[in-house]
């Protein structure tokens, strides 16, 4: 059969490119914490503070995207459309 899904070669190879995609991330996330702690300890700015200089720019992102994708169901249903007070 020429079904390329179950092609054993293919199937390494994706693996291989998964593994490599997993440490990489590993890595690059090791190295953003000890970078992150070497500014924190290097730093006269509060913990506090620098925590609300990283969360800002979170929230301006975050209401963009949430403006870009779902502008019309925000604007029938509200910011908390579809949430209960269980939620």
């Amino acid at each position: 059969s020429g079904d390329k899904h179950n092609n054993p070669a293919t199937d390494s190879r994706h693996r291989l490119i998964g593994l490599v995609a997993v440490l990489c991330a590993a890595c690059t996330s090791g190295f953003a914490g000890v970078y992150f702690e070497k500014i924190l300890k290097g730093s006269q700015t509060t913990l506090w503070l620098r925590n609300i200089q990283m969360g800002l720019p979170s929230i301006l992102i975050a209401f963009i995207t949430i403006y870009s994708k779902d502008s019309k169901v925000v604007a029938e249903q509200g910011i908390l459309g579809g949430f209960s007070v269980m939620v």
